[in-house]
């Protein structure tokens, strides 16, 4: 069958295939592409707003940082020395600080007389232990041996007391070691009973200079020495804290708000020009409104920066120009 290449419409009238793939396409030139333009315009206003958006967001954001007054209170500490360790808060004012470490806080520490083995019987008896004030008896069972008795001895003394079994070597080389959980001289062990203890190390309260005034304390950890500033004592030694007021990290975001205000004004200005060589206007050209937000950036940084009426060209903050900040 030969192939239909015309539709007749009575005996004068033919449309053409040709014909009809025009009209379609004019039909599509029509109604369609414009729709299409519209969808694409709506699409990369829809796409700029998101930009500026996100833009505005991180200058406000900027912005808000650098209202913070705390956050001109940020400081950096330095040590020279190595016998402290130092946290210093934001608050504390610029200064230097001399620590001579002179002695370093040390735990009460008892060991019992030499025992065959940790897992051997101890045979019954009582232990009577006291630190800081307060009292403990402990009672041992027959069958209570260093290892257990060792590990009832931190419960049973509210947590004051530590205890553990130690290979010293040699004949009988088996000890039962109490150690006071928290050093200094207020917190020495006293042990007696049926079990023999000696003093394997006496307690020390720490004690160091400050800018030459003495301190004591019972632990090497000392919160507050003044206010915001906490240390701990490592060694025997001289060390100097100094403590420096931090305008790096001010400085960093401040440049981080130029670059920010400098893009959203560059990006505004990009969707709102027009180019006259090739005769086409940005997806926002002659839009009043998205213009008026480059120039209330502008204003903002012509008003009152402070409570003091300082302006923005008392940051060094200025506008060149070209509109650049």
């Amino acid at each position: 069958m030969a192939g239909i290449t015309t539709l007749g419409i009575g005996s004068s009238g033919v449309l053409s295939s040709d014909l009809l793939d025009k009209l379609k396409q004019a039909d599509t030139d029509a109604q369609i592409k414009p729709i299409e333009r519209n969808q694409q315009e709506v699409k990369l206003k829809q796409d700029g707003l998101k930009s500026i958006k996100k833009l505005l967001n991180e200058l406000a954001d900027l912005s808000t940082k650098l209202a913070d007054s705390t956050h001109y209170q940020a400081t950096t500490t330095e040590l020279n020395g190595d016998s402290i360790g130092a946290k210093v808060a934001n608050s504390v004012k610029a200064q230097d600080i001399t620590i001579d470490v002179k002695t370093l806080a040390k735990n009460s520490i008892k060991e019992s007389k030499r025992f065959d083995s940790k897992d051997s019987a101890i045979g019954a008896g009582v232990m009577h232990l006291s630190i800081n004030g307060s009292s403990y008896d402990i009672n041992i069972s027959d069958t209570d041996t260093l290892d257990s008795l060792s590990k009832r001895i931190e419960k049973e003394t509210d947590g004051k007391i530590q205890g553990s079994v130690l290979n010293v070597g040699g004949d009988k080389p088996f000890r039962l070691i109490l150690k006071a959980k928290e050093s200094g001289t207020a917190n020495e062990i006293s042990a007696t009973g049926d079990i023999r203890f000696y003093v394997a190390q006496a307690p020390k309260d720490a004690e160091f200079s400050v800018d030459g005034a003495t301190v004591t304390s019972s632990s090497n950890s000392i919160k507050d020495l003044m206010d915001g500033v906490d240390i701990t004592l490592n060694k025997k030694g001289v060390t100097t804290l100094h403590i420096k007021e931090d305008t790096q990290k001010i400085a960093d975001e401040v440049s981080s708000f130029v670059d920010k205000y400098n893009e959203s004004i560059k990006l505004i200005s990009d969707l709102t020009k027009f180019d006259a060589d090739k005769k086409v206007g940005a997806v926002f050209q002659g839009s009043s409104e998205i213009r008026d937000v480059k120039n209330r950036l502008r204003d903002v940084l012509d008003t009152t920066f402070s409570a003091k009426g300082k302006m923005a060209n008392d940051f060094g903050l200025e506008i060149d120009k070209k509109g650049v900040l």
